[in-house]
C-alpha cells in the first residue's frame, strides 16, 4: 500500500506504508477493449473454420508449436497476431478472438499462411 501526495500541484514519490501479499499475481487478460467482436468479416464467413483449427491445432485455442513459434486455433506468430489488431499471444485469446482474425488475415491473403492445411477451409 502506497501514500500518493500532491503539494502544490507536484505529485511527490509515492510512500511505501506497508508490504502484504493477499495473493500472488497471476498473468491473464481480463478484457481487451470495449466494443464487442464483430460476428463477421465479409469474405470469409462462408469458409469451413473448424476444419482449418482441427487440422492446424487439433482445435485447440490454446495450443503451441514445439518450436513455441506460433500458438492457437491457427497457429498465428505474434508478429502477425499483432498485425491483425491482436494483444498478447495468440493462444491466450478467446477461440472467437482468434477466428475472426483468422478471418481477417484470409481477406488479406487467401489460404497462403496455411501452406498444409489452407485447402480445409474449402472442404
Amino acid at each position: 500500500t502506497y501514500s500518493l501526495r500532491t503539494v502544490n500541484g507536484v505529485r511527490q514519490k509515492p510512500r511505501r506504508l506497508r508490504v502484504q501479499v493477499v495473493r500472488e499475481p497471476r498473468t491473464q487478460i481480463v478484457r481487451v477493449g470495449t466494443k464487442p467482436m464483430p460476428a463477421s468479416v465479409h469474405g470469409a464467413d462462408h469458409l469451413n473454420w473448424q476444419g482449418l483449427a482441427v487440422c492446424e491445432s487439433g482445435g485447440r485455442p490454446n495450443a503451441v508449436d514445439p518450436s513455441g513459434t506460433y500458438g492457437g486455433l491457427y497457429q498465428f506468430d505474434t508478429r502477425t497476431w499483432q498485425g491483425l489488431g491482436g494483444s498478447g499471444r495468440p493462444q491466450d485469446a478467446p477461440a472467437a478472438e482468434q477466428t475472426f482474425r483468422a478471418k481477417k488475415l484470409y481477406v488479406r491473403r487467401g489460404a497462403s499462411p496455411w501452406p498444409h492445411c489452407g485447402t480445409r477451409l474449402h472442404g
